[in-house]
């Protein structure tokens, strides 16, 4: 699934990301989120949804880039 962050509190390690052609969002964890970086609000991510006991969980984020390079 694509979409974007919505939220993060750094503070607490978890966020919401606003799921691409839905009103819902979708609760993460820091640890589900690439090491190298920090989430940052309006990252466009993918991401692969799974259940919990808690609800549905994105994991397995990556950030999705576009290359803008021009010949």
């Amino acid at each position: 699934m694509k979409g974007k962050i919505a939220k993060y509190f750094s503070f607490k390690g978890y966020g919401f990301i606003d799921i691409e052609g839905s009103e819902d969002d979708i609760f993460f964890h820091s640890s589900s989120y690439p090491a190298i970086s920090t989430p940052e609000v309006n990252t466009q991510v993918e991401f692969k949804v799974i259940e919990t006991p808690k609800g549905k969980e994105a994991t397995e984020i990556t950030i999705v880039t576009t290359d803008k390079a021009e010949a």
